[in-house]
Formats: C-alpha cells, sequence, structure tokens
C-alpha cells in the first residue's frame, strides 16, 4: 500500500455545522457563497467520508470548477473554501487516494518531493503499483532500487512508440516521422534519452485519458452503490457556472 496516512474519518461537519440534504443525498453544510457552491456539487459518500465531485473531470481525473473566469480543481477550490489559503510552494494530498473526492479533511498540504514518495510502493509490498506480483518481476536498478521488470519493459515500449531515440545527435526525425528540430525535441532529464515533443504530447493525451476513465469509473461504481440513480441527481460532464465569490 502506498505512505500516505490514512484520513481522518470525518465528513467535515464537525468543523463546518452539520450537514444537510442537497438533491436527496447528505451534503456538506454551507456557510459562505463558495462552500455553498461546492456542496451543490459533490455527493457525500457515507463509506469513506469523501465528497465525490459529479460535475466535468480534467483529464486526469480531478474535477473542474469554475472560479475568477478560470478553471480550476475542484478540491482546491473546496480546501480553499473550508480550511483556507493553500501554503505556497505546497500541492494537496489525496490522502484517501480518490482524485474526485473533494472533501477538504481528506486533502494534506505537502511538498510535490512528499507527494512523489507517499506514492511509491513500500518494499513490504507483495506487488507493484500495476499489480504486477514482485515475487515474479522484481529486479533492481544500479543503485538498488527496486524495479518491477514488467512495468519497465512496458515503459521501454511505451518509450519507443513516442518516439525516443538513442543516444545519438545526428538523427533529423523521430520513429514516427516528425523533424527533430529544436522546438520539437524534449531530452529528458533522468537519463539524457531525446524525445519527439509531438509523440510525447500524444502518448500523455493517452495516459491522462486513462487516468479519467478510472476515476469516471470509481465515481460511478459509488454512485450506484449509493443509489444516486434512482434519486434521478444530476451527475454531467459539463461544468457549470462560475463560483461565487
Amino acid at each position: 500500500m502506498s505512505d500516505r496516512p490514512a484520513p481522518e474519518s470525518t465528513d467535515g461537519a464537525d468543523r463546518t455545522s452539520s450537514v444537510v440534504s442537497i438533491h436527496g443525498v447528505t451534503a456538506p453544510f454551507a456557510d459562505t457563497a463558495e462552500q455553498a457552491y461546492i456542496a451543490d456539487r459533490v455527493v457525500y459518500d457515507p463509506e469513506t467520508h469523501c465528497w465525490l465531485w459529479r460535475l466535468g473531470l480534467f483529464t486526469d481525473g480531478y474535477g473542474k470548477a469554475r472560479r475568477d473566469g478560470r478553471m480550476h480543481r475542484a478540491h482546491r477550490v473546496a480546501y480553499e473554501a473550508f480550511r483556507g489559503p493553500i501554503p505556497a510552494g505546497l500541492v494537496l494530498d489525496h490522502l484517501c487516494e480518490v482524485t474526485v473526492c473533494c472533501n477538504p479533511w481528506h486533502l494534506e498540504p505537502v511538498t510535490n518531493r512528499e507527494n512523489i514518495r507517499r506514492g511509491k510502493r513500500s518494499d513490504t509490498a507483495t506487488h507493484c503499483s500495476r499489480g504486477h506480483s514482485w515475487a515474479e518481476h522484481e529486479r533492481r536498478d544500479s543503485r538498488g532500487r527496486r524495479q518491477c521488470r514488467a512495468c519497465k519493459s512496458e515503459a521501454d515500449r511505451r518509450r519507443r512508440r513516442v518516439g525516443a531515440t538513442p543516444r545519438r545527435t545526428d538523427d533529423t526525425a523521430c520513429r514516427r516521422g516528425h523533424e527533430l528540430t529544436a522546438e520539437n525535441v524534449y531530452v529528458d532529464p533522468r537519463d539524457g534519452v531525446i524525445v519527439c515533443r509531438k509523440c510525447k504530447r500524444a502518448n500523455d493525451s493517452r495516459t491522462h485519458a486513462a487516468r479519467r476513465a478510472e476515476a469516471l469509473a470509481y465515481r460511478t461504481a459509488r454512485f450506484v452503490a449509493l443509489g444516486l440513480d434512482e434519486l434521478g441527481l444530476p451527475v454531467t460532464d459539463d461544468t457549470d457556472e462560475e463560483v461565487a465569490s
């Protein structure tokens, strides 16, 4: 499992006022216009205490909220509405590991490095983050770090698909035929491999699409479990009016 601390077993009600019924389901109480904006657009999951965002999602699976004429991640808007400003230089870590969750008490401001560290699997895990058995696929790199052979093989195949080239400077095009101009070349700082930007953007789009599909599938499963299809609760991929300030 990941190295994240467990989220508090609360819906935040003890820190606002109470919970109320919106659209026939329990939702967080709202004292301000920004809190009301969030409360009207989430579904409270009594099993996990998550506030599940029910409107549009970004390509990486996080909720979309409109504020100041721009789109923002809904969990960040929720955190600032209920708990205050996010400290400068920090990101919000989902302790519940549910990207569509907007419960501010499931979010912790941490450094990006700490957020990444928490997401890594420990050596006591029996499977890697993608479900491959460590007993069958474990290997160690030159620095002694644990790696999954199956994941590394897939990463190598993906790198070749997105246009990575050998460490040569005389190549003029990637393996998909895109010209390797100064504007279209990215050098991976980790290993110095030359990558075609056009191919990398296409691969990133596929990766984000997979993450978004995973978030949608989780949200749909929880909504079905909560019986929201019987309530006729509006669940849409659209993001409506701007958050009130």
